[in-house]
């Protein structure tokens, strides 16, 4: 809930004090304007090499939901995940990557740091779009095709509230058209109330993502090009790495593979457009399979502590040949599992080469 003391302006999210689109569009001076229908989810076979076997059905729910745009006056924006609360003091967490889950949240989440601001602000963020590359383009820049889509443009509003989570994303807001100027960088502890908001909904539900979203991404992103031969490995850095990589890499490197680190090229997509086969590990690079053309086949390394289907349903989305081998994590977690393992983990380096091998033939 938000407590309003006229001095401290004490701002205090409370996820037990929810409401949800249904109840709002009934407020005066609240909209909702329907874009994309309710549509069943449909995903190819998982194949996966070697054991164990998974499935990620506990993950996927039957149909997308409705999406729009919600028009909400008065409301505020909270911090660096870009929850919104209403002026009554309730969340709607149908426009956080939590959906119907959002009691997966934690409580206690409270500032002093209270900014007014008069205008329209629209809403492109989402829980750790911040930080993570994935989350920044697939759950907070996709949003922007359901804003356009909607007959919107960007001269409708005063601010745009937008992370920025590293220099080389701001090609993707400039070739949106979307100016540097008017972008609110979401910040830990600060929340912003405007005389409107405009908020698209999360594009698809959380670890599954529509069609519609790698068409949009693909059109603005990525150009026509004639090679269609590359060959790219994925490494990660950080947790959750490939403790024997560099016996998958002397591997790699007999295959042709480059070693491709996404975040060393600003304009990576280009890269994945052009490539027939991608290989890596699990992780926020992997999101530009979205730019990657029809048929490109994948193979996902993914650590036993961290099962969940971003790249799978991603790669569906984009008609891809997608293929998933599991490696063993230095240690497991009690079920459930939320959130992330900060385990590395180890993939056997024969299973490896039988199935590029068997990808490349």
């Amino acid at each position: 809930m938000i407590h309003f003391f006229k001095r401290s302006k004490l701002i205090h999210f409370n996820k037990e004090k929810t409401t949800f689109i249904e109840d709002v569009i009934n407020q005066p001076g609240n909209y909702w304007y329907k874009v994309f229908d309710s549509e069943t989810i449909q995903l190819a076979i998982l194949k996966q090499f070697g054991f164990p076997k998974i499935t990620f059905e506990k993950f996927i729910p039957d149909k997308f939901p409705e999406m729009g745009i919600l028009e909400l006056k008065k409301a505020y924006i909270f911090g660096e995940n870009g929850w919104i609360i209403n002026e009554n003091g309730y969340w709607l967490p149908e426009f956080s990557w939590y959906g119907k889950n959002f009691n997966e949240v934690s409580t206690g989440h409270e500032t002093r740091n209270f900014k007014k601001l008069k205008g329209t602000c629209l809403l492109l963020c989402s829980d750790w779009s911040h930080k993570n590359y994935g989350h920044f383009l697939l759950d907070a820049i996709g949003r922007y095709e359901i804003f356009r889509k909607a007959g919107y443009s960007i001269y409708d509003v005063d601010y745009v509230y937008c992370p920025i989570p590293n220099s080389n994303t701001k090609i993707f807001l400039g070739k949106l058209g979307i100016p540097i100027h008017k972008c609110i960088i979401p910040e830990s502890g600060i929340s912003y109330k405007f005389d409107r908001l405009i908020i698209p909904s999360f594009p698809g539900v959380r670890r599954v993502y529509p069609k519609w979203v790698v068409t949009f991404l693909k059109k603005e992103f990525t150009d026509i090009s004639s090679i269609n031969d590359r060959r790219l490995y994925i490494p990660r850095s950080g947790s959750r790495i490939i403790s024997n990589e560099y016996e998958l890499i002397a591997i790699l490197k007999k295959y042709n593979f480059e070693i491709f680190n996404p975040a060393e090229h600003i304009n990576s997509p280009s890269f994945f457009a052009e490539a027939s086969i991608v290989v890596g590990a699990h992780g926020a690079a992997l999101a530009d399979l979205a730019f990657c053309r029809p048929g490109t086949k994948v193979l996902e390394l993914m650590p036993s502590d961290h099962i969940f289907p971003y790249w799978y349903s991603l790669s569906c989305a984009a008609d891809l040949d997608y293929h998933l081998m599991i490696g063993k994590s230095e240690a497991e977690r009690p079920e459930p599992k939320i959130g992330k393992s900060p385990y590395n983990f180890f993939i056997d380096v024969d299973m490896f080469e039988n199935a590029l091998s068997e990808m490349l033939l």
